[in-house]
Order: structure tokens, then sequence, then C-alpha cells
């Protein structure tokens, strides 16, 4: 179920499928280069890169019925990101030790 905040009172909605999530989304994916991007629904199995089997497991509550945005497991030098979100949001980025794009 998508989380909905307990002081906005409402009802629980179902959370939808990958096909009708690109219907809802709020956030936009840019690449500088011809990459595969695509978008699903954060849970536990879901896959973590367009190329690899790997999955999540053990995810906090907080990250379910959320989007994840996923790339290619490796990205070639100088490739750019950019994620643009509709409306005010929080963005995790999970990167691996040693691979964060010389993120702060």
């Amino acid at each position: 179920y998508c989380r909905t905040p307990e002081w906005l009172g409402e009802k629980l909605e179902p959370v939808p499928d990958e096909e009708h999530l690109s219907k809802l989304t709020t956030v936009q994916a840019e690449c500088n280069k011809k990459i595969a991007i695509n978008q699903g629904i954060v849970r536990e199995g879901v896959p973590v890169w367009v190329d690899r089997e790997f999955t999540l497991r053990h995810v906090p509550k907080e990250l379910l019925g959320g989007t994840i945005v996923r790339f290619p497991h490796r990205l070639s030098f100088n490739t750019k990101i950019t994620l643009t979100l509709a409306s005010s949001s929080v963005a995790y980025v999970i990167v691996e030790r040693g691979r964060n794009g010389h993120l702060p």
C-alpha cells in the first residue's frame, strides 16, 4: 500500500503496478548518454539495476511504496544523471563504496 501520513487522515490506496507507475510518478530521470532507465516501486525483492539480477532486501519501512529509478550497473565516464522531482520530496541516492561519482 502507498504510505500516507497519518495526519492526512486518508485511507491507504493500493500500490500501482509497474505498468501504471509512469502515469503516477513525480520523478523524471534524464541522462546525457543513451542508457536504459526505468522506474519501479520500492518493495522487497525489486530489481536494483536494469541489467543485473540483484534485488533489494531489508528495505526500511520508510522507503516502501516509494519510487526507485534504475540504471545500468556500470556507467561510463562522464555520465551525468539528472533527477527532477515534481514536488517537494526526499530523494535517497544509494551508491557503492568507492563508486559514488564524487558525491559529497
